[in-house]
């Protein structure tokens, strides 16, 4: 618990960008932060985290038993909903990726769409949870940027360039199984603001996503990172049948006993990774000797100062505000007083 209760005030002390020197800035959230704690870039995906999260925290009993931290929640929603609203206020959709020191990023030759459900979603999470306290913006030129991502082929195309570029075998430029969890984000949105559009468009594209997962069977790759977003837009959405659960509890099972076996010396082993498997197989309620090595990870590795690296077997002194996010939620699970929601469907789960 020291380490959950030390993961969540860095989160509410550190990633949320307020400055009186630069208000434009104000409310932008942090993607990683180096070793003295300053921001080295920010970005609209993970700002969509940050309020999910904030929603899903600010409803947990234990926050509730806080006096200070709801209002202090509140008032960090509302700072990231206003930086949002300001950056989309602009003729073009904002750059993937803004760096404090100008630095060049490939991401800025894209739009996402997973970028965009994953604000969209953090905006109707927010507003279940905050209100009007947070402002009225209600992400329409988000919604009018996805529509563009539209294609009868692939329903809803990964991204988009903003000039014209060569094709790239990076897994996020092309169609996958990852954009399960697009498709529970812009869900998520079109439920709480009543878009019957946009509802319609993520019941097809999770369904034909998940139908390819399914007929991949143990040939979907696994790549950790992408695929475990899969799992996460499928456990999200949970209108999966009883076979397709016994599927997703092998598949955990093989992270295990392929990426989890010897932590402390593998380059490919990353946090965040660790973090959104625990989710799931907590979920799940799977894998308990694995949970119970992993678990103890992120006590070994937050600094107070940046949060949790990516990697455990390099020096990192870089935070990713991503990775302690999804730790938060991870630990919250294992501790057992996040709302979850079992396979059985008998709680509330809000996978950041």
């Amino acid at each position: 618990m020291q380490t959950l209760d030390a993961i969540n005030r860095w989160l509410t002390a550190n990633p949320v960008y307020a400055s009186p020197d630069s208000k434009a800035l104000t409310g932008a959230v942090a993607g990683t932060v180096n070793d003295h704690g300053s921001p080295q870039y920010w970005y609209g995906e993970i700002a969509g985290y940050y309020l999910s999260w904030a929603a899903w925290l600010a409803g947990q009993k234990g926050a509730l038993q806080n006096a200070a931290l709801p209002p202090l929640l509140t008032r960090l929603a509302a700072d990231v909903m206003a930086w949002l609203e300001r950056e989309w206020a602009r003729q073009e959709p904002p750059l993937t990726r803004v760096h404090a020191n100008g630095k060049a990023d490939w991401r800025n030759d894209y739009l996402f769409s997973f970028d965009l459900a994953m604000i969209l979603r953090g905006v109707a999470d927010a507003r279940v949870r905050f209100g009007s306290a947070i402002g009225s913006w209600n992400a329409e030129p988000v919604v009018d940027a996805l529509r563009a991502f539209q294609s009868k082929n692939q329903i809803l195309a990964a991204a988009l360039p903003r000039t014209p570029q060569r094709s790239s075998p990076r897994w996020s430029l092309n169609p996958g199984f990852f954009q399960t969890k697009t498709a529970a984000g812009i869900k998520r949105y079109a439920q709480v603001h009543q878009n019957e559009e946009l509802a319609g468009l993520a019941d097809r594209l999770w369904q034909d996503r998940v139908d390819q997962w399914l007929r991949a069977g143990a040939d979907t790759g696994l790549m950790p990172h992408p695929d475990l977003y899969a799992l996460e837009g499928i456990a999200i959405v949970d209108q999966h049948s009883g076979d397709i659960r016994a599927q997703l509890r092998n598949r955990l099972t093989e992270y295990a006993e392929r990426f989890f076996s010897d932590t402390s010396t593998s380059e490919l082993f990353r946090l965040d990774v660790a973090a959104q498997w625990l989710r799931l197989a907590r979920l799940y309620q799977c894998c308990d000797s694995a949970r119970d090595r992993l678990s103890k990870l992120a006590a070994e590795h937050f600094d107070a100062t940046f949060g949790l690296p990516l990697r455990t077997v390099t020096e990192d002194r870089t935070g990713r505000t991503w990775v302690t996010l999804f730790w938060s939620q991870a630990l919250a699970a294992e501790h057992d007083h996040a709302e979850y929601r079992y396979a059985d469907g008998s709680a509330l789960l809000n996978i950041v």
